[in-house]
């Protein structure tokens, strides 16, 4: 005896693989946004330790750690801006 009756839709696991997507979706856009902030904090850590080494080898002291600091976290803004509007 053959089974005519229709079968039920798969609809449930399409709505869970929307889902999935849409979280991986997510997950991709908060990496992203993490790798931005980690680039901006270390740009300023660096040019800021830039300026403490310009400080102690050519005793420029306090200007060189707070203009490289300084110049560390326009840039760091700058390609973090850049990266956020795409």
């Amino acid at each position: 005896m053959a089974d005519d009756s229709p079968r039920p839709t798969d609809t449930g696991s399409k709505r869970k693989s929307e889902r999935i997507e849409s979280d991986a979706e997510d997950a991709r856009k908060e990496i992203g946004l993490l790798g931005l902030g980690l680039q901006l904090a270390l740009t300023v850590a660096l040019f800021t330790a830039i300026g403490w080494w310009a400080d102690k080898h050519w005793g420029w002291a306090p200007w060189g750690q707070q203009g490289l600091g300084f110049l560390g976290i326009v840039v760091g803004l700058y390609f973090f801006v850049k990266e956020a509007i795409k």
